[in-house]
C-alpha cells in the first residue's frame, strides 16, 4: 500500500481479501463550520468509488438553506453536490457509470471530505452520517 509519500491521516484501508470497503463519519451542525470541510477518510490508490451516501438522521434547521456535500480536497462537491439536508432520510449517489469520465479512479490516495452549508439564521440542530463505498482493484 506504500505510495512513496508521507502517510495520510487517517490512513487508507486495504484488506487482504477481495471485498468492498467504506469510510464513514458523523457530521453535525456544530462539528463543521458552515462552508468548511471535515475529513471523512482516505481511499487507497487503485480503487474505484462505488457510491456516496448521506443519511440525514436529524434534519438541519438553518433559516434558509441547509445542504450537505461530499467530495475531495480538489472538489468539495465531487460525490454529493449540495444535497438538501432539511428532511430526515437518505441522499445517495451511485458513481459507477458507463461514461469513463464519470468514474472516480484515484491513482494516489484520495482524501474524502464532507461539508455542511447554511444560509440565514444558523442551525441549532442537524446530524448526518456520511458513507463512501469503494472497491480495491486487484491485479
Amino acid at each position: 500500500m506504500a505510495t512513496g509519500t508521507a502517510p495520510l491521516s487517517p490512513a487508507a484501508r486495504d484488506y487482504h481479501t477481495a471485498q468492498t470497503h467504506f469510510v464513514s463519519k458523523s457530521v453535525a451542525f456544530n462539528t463543521v463550520v458552515s462552508g468548511s470541510s471535515v475529513v471523512v477518510g482516505t481511499i487507497p490508490a487503485n480503487s474505484i468509488i462505488l457510491r456516496a451516501i448521506a443519511v440525514i438522521t436529524t434534519p438541519f434547521n438553518a433559516d434558509s438553506t441547509n445542504t450537505i456535500s461530499v467530495g475531495t480536497l480538489a472538489s468539495s462537491v465531487a460525490l454529493i453536490s449540495s444535497a438538501n439536508a432539511t428532511t430526515a432520510g437518505v441522499v445517495t449517489t451511485t458513481l459507477i457509470s458507463t461514461a469513463a469520465s464519470a468514474v472516480i479512479f484515484p491513482t494516489t490516495e484520495l482524501i474524502i471530505t464532507a461539508r455542511f452549508g447554511q444560509t440565514g439564521a444558523v442551525a441549532s440542530a442537524g446530524a448526518a452520517q456520511i458513507v463512501v463505498e469503494y472497491a480495491r482493484l486487484l491485479g
